[in-house]
């Protein structure tokens, strides 16, 4: 680079109010800071202050070259082409602070991948994914994921927002930390049909349960045990809703006459403000049925597990027959009919007349609470039994058959009553079954009664279909009632102590699920089970 002499160099620095010399190189440096191509600039630099011109018509001397951009943006003065570049180098500045947190990878802006265990919780700012199953995920499952973290900007105490998109399944859930507390998972925008699984699986049964349907045909959608838990980290009762939306979104399909849930809706374990929750969560989806929802009472649904538990018990953590009723059942109630003499008291009946079936909702935790404690966990009260044996069981003409459910069956499979009364209740069916009369007397304390009648028109009981043993059982006991029972839907092993399955099921596929449709044939007597997910499918002939 040419030099400036000794003297212009003087004559200049006078003008400026500093050594032109060191000027000149700062900018040069700057500039040079710019370009990409260093190399290539400072050659073009070098050349143009070879040529550099004074311009005498201004009454301060300017550097003109040195104040022209290469995209052809002149400037008044050279301090003024310095002040844009800084302005330049400070919008850099702060759009590089953008990544003080690391939010992507630095080459690339990709997501960061997490290979280690972690804490959706204790996440930073930030995009990731992972195919690891973090800690308090909303789903206990390692298939493929996405998280954005945000954190609030002002404000006392330690807000966040977390956001997991289950890639595949197309599940997207919210979550928020506010002051430091944790406030639960929200799905976002749920269609089970949209589960990787599901479609196939879902038109397979239709197509089967198609191909059973007649004129003497019923079917019914059955979903047991869902022992669902809001919120749930562990491995059980975390998709029991999930699982109830997939059996309401069959129902649906339109091929079905009834839903009906076998209880231990929840698990119900939980503090009386959560479960009834829970409670009300499922009910709502139940709600979306465009057919009848028959619910049975589980021993996990009103607060007796809570209570049991509970370091101080009292009637107060157990929902009552009133309030049981008008969450779990008034929403229903029309399609139904119920006791006159004890409308709340969680049994009813359902007539399908064309056919002359008669399907019977028992409630097996129809029990006496005395002080919140010491209760009974499985009975059927006076007035229940005294309903079946002047109403629901009495038809005024020959012909009809009867299909029970409940929660529990009210016979064991090792032929013993597993139901305070659920002996009387199968003296009554069998008289039934034969048109015999009946003298019935239960001592129980708190549940006695006295029956005497006859049937003078004779019914078929089918069968009693129930859940609550988390196993399939098919059994006839010495009055000769069959009773099925069917599998669970929630996921769970042997170490809940609950099921006896050896593992728990794979979460994000079909097996994690199981429920079943039951058709019936009323012309020859046959009982179809036919699974989804888990379990098998059947046929009896009762």
């Amino acid at each position: 680079m040419a030099l400036i002499s000794d003297k212009l160099n003087k004559i200049l620095s006078a003008v400026f109010g500093k050594d032109v010399r060191q000027a000149l190189h700062d900018g040069l440096d700057a500039i040079n800071r710019e370009s990409e191509n260093t190399t290539a600039r400072q050659k073009v630099l070098e050349e143009t202050f070879d040529h550099l011109t004074i311009n005498a018509g201004n009454s301060n001397a300017e550097i003109v070259a040195a104040r022209v951009k290469n995209d052809g943006t002149s400037f008044d003065t050279i301090g003024k082409r310095l002040n844009d570049f800084d302005e330049h180098l400070d919008k850099k500045a702060k759009k590089t602070e953008v990544q003080m947190y690391k939010l992507t990878k630095d080459d690339n802006g990709e997501r960061i991948y997490l290979t280690e265990s972690f804490d959706l919780l204790e996440l930073e700012p930030g995009y990731y994914e992972s195919s690891v199953a973090p800690i308090n995920a909303p789903r206990n499952t390692s298939a493929f994921i996405e998280i954005d973290v945000m954190k609030n900007t002002s404000g006392s105490g330690i807000r966040k927002q977390i956001i997991v998109n289950y890639n595949y399944d197309k599940r997207v859930f919210i979550g928020n930390i506010h002051n430091g507390s944790f406030r639960g998972w929200e799905e976002l925008s749920f269609k089970s049909s949209t589960q990787g699984f599901y479609e196939e699986t879902k038109n397979n049964l239709y197509n089967t349960l198609v191909s059973r349907t007649n004129k003497y045909s019923k079917s019914f959608v059955f979903i047991t045990d869902t022992h669902y838990i809001r919120n749930a980290y562990g491995k059980y009762g975390l998709n029991g809703l999930e699982h109830i939306k997939n059996a309401i979104d069959f129902t649906n399909e339109g091929i079905v006459d009834l839903f009906i849930h076998g209880g231990d809706i929840i698990n119900g374990k939980t503090a009386p403000s959560t479960y009834k929750q829970e409670l009300k969560e499922c009910v709502d989806e139940m709600k979306k049925s465009n057919y009848p929802v028959a619910i049975c009472k589980g021993n996990h649904d009103y607060g007796l597990w809570y209570n049991d538990n509970a370091t101080t018990q009292s009637t107060g953590n157990i929902l009552t027959q009133d309030q049981w009723y008008a969450r779990m059942v008034k929403p229903f109630a029309s399609n139904f009919e119920h006791d006159v003499n004890n409308r709340t008291g969680g049994y009813y009946y359902k007539d399908f007349k064309d056919v002359k079936l008669r399907v019977i909702f028992l409630n097996t935790a129809d029990i006496v609470i005395k002080d919140g404690v010491n209760v009974n966990t499985h009975a059927i009260g006076k007035k229940q039994m005294e309903w079946l044996a002047n109403e629901a069981l009495k038809f005024s003409e020959s012909g009809w058959k009867v299909i029970t459910f409940s929660h529990i069956s009210f016979f064991s499979s090792d032929i013993k009553s597993s139901t305070i009364n659920g002996y009387y209740v199968s003296k009554l069916l069998k008289a039934m079954n034969e048109g015999t009369s009946y003298n019935l007397t239960g001592t129980t304390e708190d549940y006695e009664f006295s029956l005497n009648g006859s049937f003078t028109n004779k019914a078929k009981h089918l069968c009693n279909i129930a859940g609550h043993y988390h196993r399939y059982e098919y059994f006839v006991n010495e009055d000769g009632i069959k009773f099925i029972n069917l599998l669970h839907s929630a996921c769970a092993d042997k170490e809940s102590g609950l099921t006896e399955d050896e593992s728990v099921r794979e979460l994000g596929t079909v097996t994690e699920d199981s429920w079943n449709v039951i058709s019936l044939n009323l012309y020859n007597d046959k009982v179809y089970i036919d699974k989804f997910g888990s379990g098998y499918s059947n046929v009896y002939e009762v």
